[in-house]
């Protein structure tokens, strides 16, 4: 399920999934960014129909052959 939240650090409004509820609390996650946090029900608000069908803008990407430096 998708929803708005105000993000607190800019007070901008960004989509988000809804992933457990926690009693009066969700934990989401940012769909377009990729962070998460929790968050009290009454934050939450409906997503705008235009944007319902906009695919998630962040994706989950790893690195290959990377090799991380050993600090002896």
């Amino acid at each position: 399920v998708m929803a708005c939240v105000r993000y607190a650090e800019d007070g901008l409004w960004y989509r988000v999934r809804l992933l457990e509820r926690e009693r009066n609390r969700w934990r989401i996650h940012y769909i377009d960014f990729g962070n998460g946090e929790l968050r009290e029900e009454r934050d939450l608000r409906p997503v705008p129909s235009a944007l319902q069908t906009v695919p998630p803008q962040a994706m989950r990407c790893t690195l290959a052959l990377l090799r991380v430096p050993s600090f002896a």
